[in-house]
C-alpha cells in the first residue's frame, strides 16, 4: 500500500547494553568492565528528505515492473541529489554546530548527520532540557533554530543529563537441554554441514536450488549490524567445519561508535551473549553464502559515549550510506523496553525514532539494498542478557544476482 509507513515492528528482538560485558565460568553472572568514560559523546540528527510522497513513490517504482524506474537504484550521491537535503541546508546546521565546537559529519545521502563533542556542549548546541511526561517517566526536550527544527525529523543520542556510571551485574540462567550432546566434530565437512550447520538450513529452506544454479554469493557483500564484537578465528573455525570457504579476507569489521581497542578489551574479558550472537550471525550469514564477503558494522559502545538506540541507528545508518553491502541483516535490535515505557531520557520519543528508522530504510530501498531482520524471540520482552538458543531467519535470498 502506497504511502503506508515502511517500518512497523523494528524494535522487537533482544537489547544489548551499551557497554557490553564479562562472564565468569564458574557461574552465570556478568559484570561491566571499569573503564575511564569518553570525554566525547556522539548524537545523530535524521533530516527531513525534499518530499517524503515522492521518495516513497520511488521506493515502490523500484519494484513495480511497469514503471520506468523499475531495478533503477540510485548511488548516495544521486539520492542525495534527488531525495537527501540539499548542501546549502547542511552546511548550515555545520556553520550552527561548529559554533559551540561540534563536529557535524554528513552521511552519503544527506538524510542524516552525526555529531561529535563534549556533552557539555551538546547540551548548549541543543537547548537540551530534562522534562517530566509522567510520574515515573521522563524525556529530554532539545531546541534548535527555527530554520534548522523545520529540518529535522528527530535528534537522536541527546540527554540533558549525565548517564549515572555504575558497576552493572545481572545473574542469568541458559535455557539450555540438560545433558545436551555435543555435535560430532568426526563427520565429514559436508556431513557435518549437512546435520548441523548450512546444508541443513540450505536443505530446509530451498537454498539448494540456488546452489545448483551456481549462486553462492560470489561478487556480493553482507552487511551484519552488531552490538558486540567478536573473534574472527571463531568464524574461520566453523566455516573451516563446515567445509566453505574459511579465507580471512572475507571477514571487514567498521566500528561505528567505540574503535578496536574496545571491541579487542572486551573479547579479552571472556565470553558474553552479545559476542555469542554476532559470531552466530556472521557464521551463518558467510556459511549459507559461502563465496560472500562479510562487512560487520558494530555499534559498540562501553564508554558512555552515546546510548545503545544511538549506537544502532548509527551502525545501520553507514551501513546504508557506506552503500556497500546489498543485503543488510541483523539479530539485534536497540531497545528491550515495551514501546510505552521507550528508553529514559531519550531526545527521541519512539515515533520520532521509528520516523528516523523509516527514511533510513526507505534510503537502503533506492539504494537497492535488502534488510534483513531475524524472527523467534520474545520480542521487547526479550531479558537484556540471555543466552538460550534462538530460532533465526537468515538471509536466504542473498546469493541471488541482482537483475
Amino acid at each position: 500500500m502506497r504511502g503506508k509507513r515502511l517500518v512497523v515492528g523494528i524494535l522487537s528482538g533482544i537489547f544489548v547494553i551499551a557497554g557490553s560485558v564479562s562472564t565468569s565460568a564458574k557461574s552465570n553472572t556478568y559484570t561491566m568492565p571499569k573503564v575511564s568514560l569518553s570525554k566525547t559523546v556522539v548524537a545523530n540528527i535524521a533530516l527531513k528528505p525534499q518530499s517524503s510522497s515522492q521518495l516513497t513513490d520511488y521506493v515502490y517504482d523500484t519494484v513495480d515492473p511497469s514503471s520506468p524506474n523499475y531495478h533503477q537504484y540510485l548511488t548516495p550521491g544521486e539520492f542525495a541529489s534527488q531525495f537527501g537535503r540539499p548542501t546549502t541546508d547542511i552546511n548550515d546546521f555545520k556553520s550552527y554546530l561548529g559554533k559551540y565546537h561540534l563536529k557535524a559529519s554528513v552521511y552519503p545521502g544527506n538524510l542524516a548527520i552525526k555529531v561529535v563533542g563534549t556533552r557539555k556542549n551538546l547540551i548548549r548546541a541543543f537547548n537540551a532540557k530534562q522534562v517530566k511526561v509522567s510520574k515515573k517517566d521522563y524525556r529530554t526536550k532539545v531546541k534548535l533554530p527555527a530554520k534548522l527544527s523545520a529540518q529535522t525529523v528527530s535528534v537522536i543520542g541527546v540527554y540533558a543529563t549525565k548517564p549515572k556510571s555504575k558497576k552493572t551485574s545481572l545473574a542469568v540462567t541458559p535455557s539450555l537441554p540438560q545433558n545436551p550432546t555435543p555435535p560430532n566434530t568426526d563427520l565429514s565437512k559436508t556431513s557435518f554441514a549437512k546435520k548441523y550447520g548450512a546444508l541443513k538450513f540450505a536443505d530446509h529452506y530451498q537454498v539448494s536450488d540456488l546452489y545448483k544454479q551456481g549462486l553462492t554469493g560470489q561478487g556480493q557483500r553482507i552487511g551484519i549490524i552488531a552490538m558486540d564484537d567478536f573473534n574472527a578465528k571463531d568464524v574461520l573455525k566453523y566455516w573451516q567445519q563446515t567445509g566453505v570457504n574459511a579465507d580471512p579476507s572475507r571477514i571487514n569489521k567498521i566500528y561505528s561508535i567505540d574503535g578496536a581497542k574496545t571491541g579487542h578489551l572486551i573479547l579479552s574479558m571472556g565470553l558474553n551473549p552479545a559476542q555469542i550472537e554476532s559470531t552466530l550471525d556472521v557464521n551463518q550469514s558467510g556459511a549459507v553464502a559461502p563465496d560472500a564477503k562479510i562487512d560487520a558494522y558494530i555499534g559498540l559502545s562501553l564508554k558512555n559515549v552515546t546510548s545503545t538506540t544511538s549506537s544502532y541507528y548509527t551502525a545501520f545508518m553507514q551501513a546504508v550510506s557506506d552503500d556497500r553491502d546489498k543485503q543488510i541483516s541483523t539479530s539485534f535490535s536497540p531497545n528491550t523496553e515495551l514501546a510505552s515505557q521507550w528508553e529514559q531520557g531519550a531526545s527521541a520519543s519512539l515515533g520520532e525514532y521509528n520516523d528516523a528508522f523509516n527514511l533510513l530504510l526507505e534510503q537502503a530501498a533506492v539504494q537497492g539494498i535488502s534488510v534483513f531482520r531475524a524472527s523467534g524471540d520474545y520480542g521487547p520482552r526479550e531479558l537484556a542478557l540471555r543466552s538460550c538458543p534462538r530460532s533465526m531467519i537468515f538471509d536466504i535470498l542473498l546469493c541471488k544476482k541482482r537483475v
